[in-house]
């Protein structure tokens, strides 16, 4: 038997037949045929992720800002990077445009004052949208900024 590439005799070597007709010594078949890691370009021998239709190894595959692994936890992506759902947030959701921390969805409706000549509703989130500071200032949010400001005596 010898390799379909490089014509290596395979009878005494570690050999591969991907199908019934094909011998590959296993060089060949890792550089040619063999599935790689999309990150560090190794060969996956076993189990691994899919992310996108591309292959990654299981410890390649981490977020894009903190590194932790990713596989088998929640995650999100943009522009075809993944990040873990903490990292996610901190860098794309939206935010409170009051005290500017992720809203995590958790806008008040209903409640937010409105932005200066568009009328458009500032997101608040539900801590700020309830704090009684704002509330009472609401009305002249719009007239001075687009952020309100909230003061705090101790």
């Amino acid at each position: 038997f010898h390799c379909k590439v490089c014509t290596t005799k395979v009878g005494a070597k570690s050999f591969i037949i991907p199908n019934d007709k094909d011998i590959y010594c296993v060089t060949c078949f890792e550089d040619r045929i063999a599935t790689k890691c999309t990150k560090c370009k190794l060969v996956l021998t076993t189990g691994g992720v899919t992310f996108r239709g591309e292959p990654w190894h299981k410890e390649c595959f981490v977020c894009a800002k903190c590194t932790s692994p990713l596989a088998g936890q929640k995650f999100a992506s943009r522009e075809d990077k993944p990040y873990c759902a903490e990292c996610f947030g901190e860098l794309f959701a939206k935010r409170c445009a009051c005290c500017a921390k992720p809203s995590q969805d958790k806008v008040a409706q209903g409640s937010s004052p409105l932005r200066a000549g568009t009328g458009t509703p500032i997101a608040l989130c539900v801590p700020c949208a309830s704090n009684p500071w704002l509330a009472r200032g609401s009305s002249q949010m719009g007239r001075t900024s687009s952020v309100p400001t909230v003061l705090r005596t101790s």
